[in-house]
């Protein structure tokens, strides 16, 4: 997967219906993150994406939490989170299911593993 296609995904999340809007505050930022995984390694990342999904939309600060799957590769897979604040989600990053599911499962099995963080720009 090209770079341009990680970054796509954040544009298009901001694209949403769902995208930033004046109630998220100034602080509010999004965090997509890319992942890629051998066919063997599929079944279970989708189990610990919903896991994660599930978990993080719960955590104090976040806005929304998606997981995509490409139509062009069936191995590779974004998170696009939003979360109100830097602190939201540096606390976010420290939880067990982020640490025991997001990094000793998703980020460890992963072939690839990109993110990037952004806020919107204002009007």
């Amino acid at each position: 997967m090209e770079r341009s296609a990680f970054f796509g995904a954040l544009v298009a999340a901001a694209a949403s219906p769902a995208g930033a809007s004046a109630q998220d505050g100034p602080a509010a930022l999004w965090h997509v993150a890319v992942f890629r995984f051998a066919p063997d390694r599929i079944e279970a990342a989708i189990a610990a994406f919903r896991t994660m999904r599930d978990a993080s939309r719960s955590h104090p600060g976040n806005i929304s939490y998606d997981v995509f799957r490409s139509s062009e590769d069936a191995g590779s897979f974004f998170i696009v989170e939003r979360w109100s604040s830097q602190a939201a989600l540096d606390a976010h990053e420290q939880t067990p299911v982020f640490i025991s599911v997001g990094q000793k499962v998703l980020t460890a099995t992963a072939e690839l593993h990109d993110s990037v963080t952004g806020v919107a720009l204002s009007p």
